[in-house]
């Protein structure tokens, strides 16, 4: 599902940037989502416990702005899974990578670590998930879209189309889609008139 290649070679972060691109790849991986993020951590885990080596990505930390940035120009997302363990970065320390503990770290990009390519765009060419009967109860969520069609099915197929689209929801009541990108659930509410597809795979 995702567009990643892991480079063993040990190189700066320049270097590896520029090696992903003879390669054809936009640059290093862009983990946006937390699948993403954890796909990465799977395919890169063995060079990373055999040789406590850390990998490169393409996370930057910009001391002009105060912010972390994807390659691709996005900030993080508030249900990103190394948001849970908060890392501080300075000036000095702007480059991105994976570490032995599947945490994400900063450090100049001048040493040589491993490195792991990515396209920016993944695109999904197949996407499963569940169906939840009543309403999903979220105490916070990101709204994409709402929009009216005809079944539930199309609903799904919309999310599942949707690269940012996490779950959505479909009321036979009012023939409404509504696509939800990053949300937290607090469970499911009792309401039968509504479906909701929660997305598993991106």
């Amino acid at each position: 599902m995702f567009d990643f290649l892991f480079i063993e070679e040990r190189r700066n972060s320049t270097s590896q940037e520029e090696f992903c691109n003879d390669l054809g790849y936009d640059g290093l991986a862009v983990l946006s989502t937390p699948e993403a993020f954890g796909y990465a951590v799977k395919i890169t885990e063995h060079a990373r416990t055999a040789s406590w080596q850390n990998v490169f990505i393409g996370l930057h930390y910009k001391p002009e702005l105060g912010l972390l940035l994807w390659d691709d120009g996005t900030s993080p997302r508030s249900d990103s899974p190394f948001l849970n363990n908060p890392v501080l970065v300075d000036p000095s320390s702007p480059f991105g990578r994976l570490n032995l503990n599947d945490h994400l770290r900063f450090g100049g990009g001048t040493n040589n670590h491993t490195a792991l390519c990515g396209n920016h765009k993944n695109y999904p060419t197949e996407s499963s998930g569940r169906t939840v009967s009543g309403e999903l109860v979220t105490t916070s969520r990101t709204i994409l879209s709402v929009s009216k069609l005809s079944s539930y099915l199309e609903c799904a197929v919309l999310c599942g189309f949707t690269s940012e689209c996490r779950a959505a929801e479909f009321n036979s009541d009012l023939f409404t889609c509504t696509l939800t990108g990053a949300y937290s659930s607090s469970g499911t509410g009792t309401n039968p008139r509504v479906l909701t597809f929660v997305r598993q795979t991106f």
